[in-house]
């Protein structure tokens, strides 16, 4: 199915697992956000495990900026494909790439999905190296893992 998006999924930095269903309790499911909604100065945080440590982990902070990414590019089949990629700076704890990045609610219940966390990216799409301890991750926008799954369909 992946190759049905490729140039997508290289270039807004995602790749879809499919997962045999188990039978499970059901549990609820963060709702989708539309990551063009979400503003500077919003709350967001993220959680998971990361690099695959036992003991999860939940940061918290806000979108310190909004920007449209157009250096990102893919080649497929010889020919060059502009792929404008929206992505965020926040400031929370870095190396949460993949993580969900989820907007604040009024109660937990309000809360949404807006992006999946990624490398540290400025906003004209260069990378922070030799960032040292700076507390800022990047976001890419849910929206363009939604409209791979619509392609993919």
């Amino acid at each position: 199915m992946l190759s049905k998006d490729y140039a997508a999924a290289l270039a807004f930095d995602y790749c879809l697992l499919a997962i045999k269903p188990i039978q499970h309790a059901p549990f609820p499911f963060y709702k989708t956000g539309d990551f063009n909604l979400l503003a500077v100065g919003d709350e967001v945080y993220t959680n998971g495990y990361t690099n695959g440590n036992v003991q999860s982990f939940v940061s918290r902070g806000i979108v310190a900026s909004k920007s449209v990414d157009t250096t990102v590019s893919v080649t497929n089949n010889g020919k060059v494909v502009q792929m404008p990629r929206s992505e965020a700076l926040l400031n929370l704890t870095q190396y949460r790439s993949g993580g969900a990045i989820i907007k604040m609610g009024a109660t937990v219940y309000d809360d949404e999905l807006v992006g999946i966390a990624n490398f540290i990216t400025l906003p004209n799409g260069k990378a922070l190296e030799n960032a040292g301890p700076s507390p800022i991750g990047g976001c890419i926008a849910i929206n363009h893992f939604l409209d791979g799954l619509t392609r993919m369909k």
